[in-house]
Formats: structure tokens, C-alpha cells, sequence
């Protein structure tokens, strides 16, 4: 029996309150960059995209 792909998104099963998303330290990092004009992103998956794509300045943000 083969796997069947699909293109549907598995359901989320769980995902935090307004006040623990807002409380982490991604979100104050994410903060953090869009103060200092570094970039504007919306979310996890953005930021490990922009750190992939502009590592010298991710790894810079994180040590400078």
C-alpha cells in the first residue's frame, strides 16, 4: 500500500494564547529586527527563511 500525497495542510493541534505568543522571545526578536530597520517579518517560518537567505546578518543580529 503506497502513501497518497496530498496537498492539504495536516490540522494544527495546538497553537498558544495571545499572551504566551506575545510574551516569547521570537516575537520580541522579530520586534527587535523591524525596530533597528533589520527586517519585517510576520512569523516563524518568515525569519527562518530570512536567516537562511541573509545569514551573515542573522548570525550579526544575534551576536553584534
Amino acid at each position: 500500500m503506497s502513501a497518497q500525497r496530498t496537498n492539504e495542510q495536516p490540522p494544527v493541534l495546538w497553537q498558544p494564547d495571545a499572551g504566551r505568543r506575545d510574551g516569547a522571545r521570537v516575537t520580541h526578536y522579530l520586534h527587535w529586527l523591524a525596530e533597528h530597520g533589520l527586517a519585517t517579518l510576520s512569523g516563524y517560518h518568515e525569519l527562518w527563511r530570512w536567516s537562511v537567505q541573509e545569514s551573515e546578518l542573522f548570525w550579526t543580529s544575534l551576536i553584534g
